[in-house]
């Protein structure tokens, strides 16, 4: 698809609030904690940010959010996109997925808007690379990494899944933007197209 709407209940009821136009295939999409920004994976390995604050949603018609900020993040489709904020007022990271079998991480400085709309190259300060070929998707685990080498909001895990039959978790050192470690889990007989996490009471 080329465009996705934001929808509004009432009683049920699903109306469309508002269009998001872009000049390719949507693959992918999340919004930042705070609601503010929507990031949208596209098929053609571009990352857009949108401005889902200032909708006018009294233009039922003809209410369209177009790309804020893009940039060419990935050389094949992106996949999967995930927002990780930080308490207070570090602002965030964005962690990107992709058929070319890796995951980018982008900083607090590539995930704010802009006054005017425009395309910019930035740099990721991660780069993960998958050996068992592309990413359907990845996740920020909902905890941080607890343990005597760690501490809160320092160490994150970041979860991914494969075209293989694999689950691949990276523990990643938010501080210095270093990868720690890589573990792997199989479990399936073809890929792991999706995955969620559910919290366990004991």
């Amino acid at each position: 698809v080329e465009s996705i709407d934001q929808f509004t209940g009432e009683l049920g009821k699903l109306e469309p609030v508002a269009d998001i136009d872009l000049e390719s295939g949507i693959l992918s999409l999340d919004l930042k904690n705070d609601l503010s920004i929507i990031a949208v994976g596209t098929e053609e390995g571009y990352v857009h940010l949108l401005d889902s604050m200032h909708v006018n949603i009294e233009r039922r018609n003809d209410c369209r959010i177009y790309s804020n900020r893009r940039w060419n993040a990935h050389r094949t489709a992106v996949t999967s996109l995930a927002f990780h904020s930080f308490k207070g007022s570090r602002g965030c990271v964005l962690a990107t997925a992709s058929l070319d079998a890796s995951i980018k991480i982008w900083g607090n400085d590539a995930c704010h808007l802009t006054r005017e709309p425009r395309h910019h190259v930035a740099t990721p300060l991660l780069v993960l690379h998958s050996s068992v070929g592309g990413i359907c998707k990845v996740l920020w685990a909902p905890e941080p990494v607890t343990g005597p080498s760690s501490r809160a909001e320092e160490h994150q895990y970041l979860v991914a899944s494969s075209l293989k039959n694999e689950i691949l978790v990276w523990t990643i050192d938010l501080t210095h933007f270093k990868a720690l470690r890589l573990s792997s889990f199989e479990g399936h007989t073809g890929s792991v197209n999706d995955f969620h996490f559910m919290r366990l009471q004991y």
